[in-house]
Order: C-alpha cells, then structure tokens, then sequence
C-alpha cells in the first residue's frame, strides 16, 4: 500500500538554492533527502551523468527528495545553497563528514 506524506525541506531560503535534474543510478533502494550524490561525470557539464550515492570527492550535491532508485530514477540534486543539518534524518547527517563538506563548497552547512 502506498505511504504519502510531506518532507521537511532540508534547505534554508530555498529561494537562494540551485539545483538540477540527475540521473541516479539504479540501486534498487530509496535514498533520502539529503544525501551526497555525485560520480565520475560532471552533473554541470553533462546532462546525462549518472549519479550514485558517494562518500567521497566525487560528492556533486545533495539529493533534494527521498528518491526510488529502483529501474533507475530522475531526481533533483542540490548544487548551492544553505543547508540545516538539523532537519536531515540522523542516518544522513552521518554522511555529511568534512570530506563532504569539502566536495561542496557551494554548500553553507548549518545547524539552525
């Protein structure tokens, strides 16, 4: 049976955030709001770029919506703003460690 709710925007002034249609790999998961996407292709220079979940300095945003991957998945990511660490799930937050935080310096992490 299907669950519907609302998310709590992640984003602080959204009006001040950029972000873009991706691709995400299909893992056959959901990955929530909030978690750092990105890959071997520039999301900025190629529409066509296929994102998964990274750890690393591949890191190109965050994901904006919890996100079906399975059969693959368009989604939005996240690529400047301000963020409130504090509305992210404790799960994401974990992911958001200073190697994040350094693949992202278009992104101002808050907790508010």
């Amino acid at each position: 049976m299907a669950q519907y709710g609302t998310e709590t925007d992640f984003r602080i002034a959204p009006e001040l955030s950029f972000t873009l249609p991706a691709n995400l790999t299909d893992t056959g998961a959901t990955i929530k709001a909030g978690t750092p996407v990105g890959g071997a292709d520039n999301l900025l220079l190629n529409a066509d770029a296929e994102l998964a979940v990274t750890t690393d300095a591949t890191t190109q945003g965050l994901l904006l919506h919890t996100t079906d991957t399975k059969g693959g998945a368009f989604a939005t990511v996240m690529t400047e703003g301000f963020v409130n660490l504090n509305r992210l799930s404790e799960d994401v937050q974990a992911l958001i460690t200073d190697d994040i935080k350094t693949a992202l310096p278009k992104i101002t992490f808050l907790k508010r």
